[in-house]
């Protein structure tokens, strides 16, 4: 239960805003652990552990261990089983262009789908995320609006759309918000 109230209180920090002001450090780290995700996704066909990131921090994803993993060309096949949880689905590459497909069952319900471009300076296209567990339920939708990365990958320029519903204990909460970033890494500037 105390993740589940962790995963809320996150996406309600990243989706409670007012306009046009400077994120506070849990709205940065929000809007920053989305960038990180798509880029970890992009990242998983060159990696030894191919299990991508999600934005938000949950702890019950396998960690996609070599033999759950299949390889062929630029396409991943995922049917990973860990600590109750299965994760099937496929990640597919053509160029800097990147589909995602994963399912999660067992003692968790997720859907985790995207079709983006992601490359050394930017990231342009939506990621989707429904995930339920016990008594929550979380919906999570990110579009990637030209997102331009320095050289150490950090967001200087671009926007990020998000729109969030989480229900815990029969309350639903939900938000859309605007997230602008730069002009220097680290700059976060939320938007209603």
């Amino acid at each position: 239960m105390k993740r589940n109230s962790l995963l809320l209180t996150t996406i309600l920090v990243a989706a409670c805003s007012s306009d046009g002001r400077k994120a506070n450090p849990s709205e940065q780290q929000a809007a920053n652990g989305f960038v990180q995700s798509a880029l970890s996704i992009s990242g998983s066909f060159d990696a030894q552990n191919a299990m991508p990131a999600l934005p938000i921090a949950f702890g019950f994803m396998p960690n996609g261990t070599a033999g759950c993993v299949t390889r062929v060309g630029d396409h991943l096949t995922f049917n990973c089983t860990e600590d109750g949880v299965t994760v099937t689905g496929t990640l597919s590459r053509d160029g800097d262009h990147v589909t995602m497909d994963l399912h999660a069952t067992g003692r968790i319900s997720l859907d985790f789908t995207g079709d983006f471009t992601a490359n050394a300076s930017e990231i342009n296209g939506t990621l989707e995320m429904r995930a339920s567990a016990e008594q929550v339920s979380v919906r999570a939708d990110a579009t990637y609006d030209h997102i331009k990365l320095d050289a150490a990958r950090c967001p200087v320029a671009g926007r990020l759309r998000f729109a969030a519903e989480a229900t815990a204990n029969g309350k639903t909460q939900s938000r859309d918000l605007e997230v602008g970033f730069g002009p220097a890494c680290g700059d976060v500037t939320i938007f209603d």
